[in-house]
């Protein structure tokens, strides 16, 4: 089982890092590390974990939580329908491993259409409290 574990993170890692090497900003492009800091999408980034939200109240702090549980969780199911479809693609007419690929892949989208049902439950309870929690002017 370890083995099988280890295979699925240097697939995961073989796919993750040159794409995470692709979309982060380089500073070796800018000519010097005043011009990268200017540049205007690291402007966005940077005022983004930088300046203080007006919503930053426990009710936003609350639905910011649970909703990064809910995209891990998100997370988690993709990855096993990834791990599944490879299971699959390599079975090799064994039909123990397509079969066990197979459930993997219908579990994780049972799983995430729960996933988004709950997310949609928590975005429709927290905009009836933040609707009602506003002043009426």
């Amino acid at each position: 089982m370890t083995q099988k574990i280890k295979q699925f993170l240097i697939i995961l890692a073989s796919i993750a890092i040159p794409l995470w090497v692709t979309i982060t900003p380089s500073p070796a492009l800018a000519e010097s590390d005043r011009e990268f800091w200017k540049m205007p999408f690291v402007k966005d980034i940077k005022t983004i974990w930088t300046e203080k939200k007006q919503n930053d109240s426990l009710i936003h702090t609350i639905q910011t939580a649970i909703n990064w549980v809910l995209w891990l969780l998100s997370m988690i199911s993709l990855c096993l329908v990834i791990y599944a479809w490879f299971l699959m693609l390599t079975s090799w007419w064994d039909s123990k491993k397509y079969d066990k690929g197979l459930s993997i892949i219908k579990n994780a989208g049972i799983w995430l259409a729960i996933i988004a049902v709950s997310w949609l439950i928590v975005s429709l309870i927290f905009y009836v409290i933040n609707g009602s929690t506003k002043p009426n002017v």
